[in-house]
């Protein structure tokens, strides 16, 4: 029989049996049944008091992993009361990104100081929905994140009271993306699966608070294009890169067209 070693200091085995434990607790949280979503009690800090929603449900970014890492760090170290809801297999309660149709829970909206979005072409049954338009018409803050510009696609269900929220609606054009966020999903920016994106801070906009202790990004997949509204103020532009490495010269094409598309949001704003 053999036997194995473990190599290391008494310091460095403790750190690799947290790592492990941190690893299965997670992998744990994520294969269990996840009931109406997980919950951050909040203490001591400026949020004390205060409760935050974050609605998963996207296929793409993992936000069902994400979110309750940022709810974590919000409770704990800000004081927020936090509530995870997550797109879940309704035939066994478990976490599944890939269900459109549901996600249950948003009654806690009905409480709710802030709601997080990370969602992307959802169906909602009607009955949960309603928590989440009554938010929006009490006037309450949201943000969205990522594909949250198309959060919504009401492709099954047409005589539904919410089909105006589909990202594609013409009555209400753009639906809740552009409505509400601003904009719906235009295209991708620049060479789809070719190119990267190089993220640079705008220098007039350089010591906005909403870029405190961000500095410039490089991220593998494309950014989506936005058509600029009116009263937008672009702290944040990114211009394609040639190639998936960091540091990659930026594509002339794409910094000729973010050019183009700050001379326009210029003349806009005057």
């Amino acid at each position: 029989m053999h036997r194995h070693r473990v190599v290391g200091s008494g310091v460095q085995n403790a750190k690799l049996a947290s790592g492990i434990l941190t690893l299965l607790c997670l992998t744990a949280t994520f294969s269990l049944p996840a009931a109406d979503g997980l919950t951050f009690p909040g203490g001591k800090g400026p949020g004390r008091g205060k409760s935050i929603v974050f609605l998963s449900g996207d296929e793409e970014y993992r936000s069902e992993e994400g979110f309750p890492m940022l709810a974590k760090l919000l409770a704990a170290k800000h004081g927020f009361n936090c509530t995870v809801l997550f797109a879940l297999n309704p035939a066994d309660g478990t976490i599944d990104p890939n269900n459109q149709t549901n996600i249950t829970g948003l009654a806690a909206l009905d409480n709710a100081d802030l709601c997080i979005l990370g969602l992307r072409f959802r169906e909602l049954p009607d009955a949960e929905m309603k928590h989440f338009v009554d938010y929006l018409n009490r006037g309450k803050p949201i943000i969205g994140l990522r594909t949250s510009t198309h959060a919504f696609a009401y492709g099954r269900n047409k005589q539904s009271p919410y089909v105006r929220f589909d990202w594609q609606n013409k009555d209400w054009p753009g639906g809740f993306g552009q409505q509400v966020l601003g904009e719906t999903w235009v295209s991708h920016h620049g060479d789809h699966g070719k190119q990267s994106t190089r993220g640079v801070i705008s220098a007039e906009f350089k010591s906005h608070p909403i870029l405190r202790g961000v500095e410039d990004i490089w991220g593998r997949p494309m950014f989506m294009a936005w058509r600029i509204c009116r009263r937008t103020r672009r702290c944040w532009s990114a211009p394609g890169a040639d190639g998936h490495e960091p540091h990659r010269r930026a594509a002339r094409r794409q910094e000729e067209r973010s050019h183009d598309a700050a001379r326009l949001a210029a003349r806009i704003h005057r």
